[in-house]
């Protein structure tokens, strides 16, 4: 199926979409007609972005601007829920060895591993 330059830059039901309204207020939303994405500042039906260009300002029912941003990773990672958690020496160790980490392999952050793997040994 191949999309045209419009389809493409335009704003489909189902597509994730940055909500970007100020620093504060960034709301990374798959956009359904019948949702509603609601702040303290206002509300927005998502209807009423289907078939904007990503770009696109909208208008809260406050009459605040916002822009429709289509995400980068940086979006998605940062949408992320990420619980801390501690790394033992020896899962650590399970971690490198079920990585199929080897010297000389080139992948990124190996040097790093390596460093603590090669510790002493030369």
């Amino acid at each position: 199926m191949n999309l045209s330059d419009t389809e493409k830059d335009s704003v489909n039901e189902g597509d994730l979409a940055l909500l970007y309204i100020d620093h504060r207020r960034k709301f990374l939303r798959t956009i359904r007609a019948g949702r509603r994405l609601e702040t303290d500042l206002g509300f927005l039906e998502m209807k009423d972005l289907i078939g904007l260009r990503y770009g696109s300002s909208f208008q809260l029912s406050s009459g605040v601007k916002g822009v429709i941003l289509r995400p980068n990773p940086f979006d998605l990672y940062s949408g992320l829920r990420r619980l801390s958690q501690v790394v033992y020496p020896k899962d650590a160790a399970y971690i490198i060895l079920s990585s199929s980490s080897r010297r000389g392999k080139d992948s990124s952050g190996s040097r790093h591993w390596f460093r603590i793997y090669d510790h002493n040994t030369s």
